[in-house]
C-alpha cells in the first residue's frame, strides 16, 4: 500500500499531472473553470469536443466526448478502452504505486490513445466543402 500523504508520493503525483497537462496543450487544449468551480480541458478532436478533468487527489482521468457516438465509434474501432456507450465517459484511471514509480511512464497506454484520436484527419464540414465548390466556380 502506498502512502499518498508523503512527499515523494506528492512530488510523483505532480509530475504525472503536469504530463497529462502537457499532452494535452500539445493538441490545444483550453484550461477552463466554471462557475461551478469545475476546473476542465477542453480539446478539440476528429471526433469532436473531449472534456478532461483531473481528479485533485487520485491519478484519475475523467474524460467525456461531447460527441457520444463519434467517441464511442473511435473507442469501439481502436484498441483503446471503450467510452461509456450511453454518457460518453471515457476515463482512465492508475493505482498509486505506478505513479510513484513511473510518474510518465504510466501513462503511455492514455498517451497512445489521445495520439491515436488525434491522429484521425479532421473531418470536413459542410460550410467548408461548401466554400471550396463556390471558390471553383
Amino acid at each position: 500500500m502506498v502512502r499518498t500523504d508523503t512527499k515523494r508520493f506528492r512530488k510523483a503525483f505532480g509530475q504525472w499531472q503536469e504530463a497529462v497537462i502537457s499532452h494535452l496543450k500539445k493538441y490545444g487544449a483550453n484550461f477552463v473553470i466554471d462557475s461551478a468551480g469545475t476546473r476542465e480541458w477542453f480539446i478539440q478532436t476528429p471526433a469532436g469536443s473531449l472534456r478532461v478533468a483531473l481528479h485533485s487527489d487520485v491519478p484519475e482521468i475523467f474524460q467525456r466526448f461531447n460527441d457520444i457516438e463519434n467517441g464511442k465509434t473511435f473507442t469501439d474501432l481502436s484498441w483503446c478502452p471503450s467510452c461509456n456507450p450511453y454518457s460518453g465517459k471515457w476515463n482512465f484511471g492508475y493505482n498509486n504505486e505506478d505513479v510513484l514509480n513511473d510518474p510518465v511512464g504510466c501513462l503511455a497506454q492514455w498517451k497512445h490513445c489521445i495520439d491515436s484520436l488525434m491522429s484521425i484527419p479532421f473531418a470536413k464540414t459542410f460550410s467548408e466543402r461548401l466554400e471550396e465548390w463556390l471558390a471553383g466556380k
